[in-house]
């Protein structure tokens, strides 16, 4: 959910990030993965619908900026 946080725990430090949007795309919508402005971004897919079995059609796309970190 927009506003939720996520950590990241990684080997060189955690870094924690705050949702900011979400949207779903066409599993051929490369545009995702391009940048979409100057800031840093974490963004997260994956597959949609959740409970589709095989290759699906879509992606869910998750946008998150970084809070904070600790390393």
């Amino acid at each position: 959910m927009i506003g939720d946080q996520l950590t990241m725990k990684m080997p060189y430090g955690d870094y924690t990030y705050e949702i900011t949007g979400t949207k779903i795309v066409s599993a051929d919508d490369t545009s995702i993965i391009t940048l979409q402005n100057s800031e840093e971004e974490l963004v997260l897919t994956t597959c949609y619908p959740f409970s589709y079995v095989g290759d699906a059609p879509d992606r869910y796309i998750i946008y998150a900026k970084r809070t904070s970190d600790d390393h």
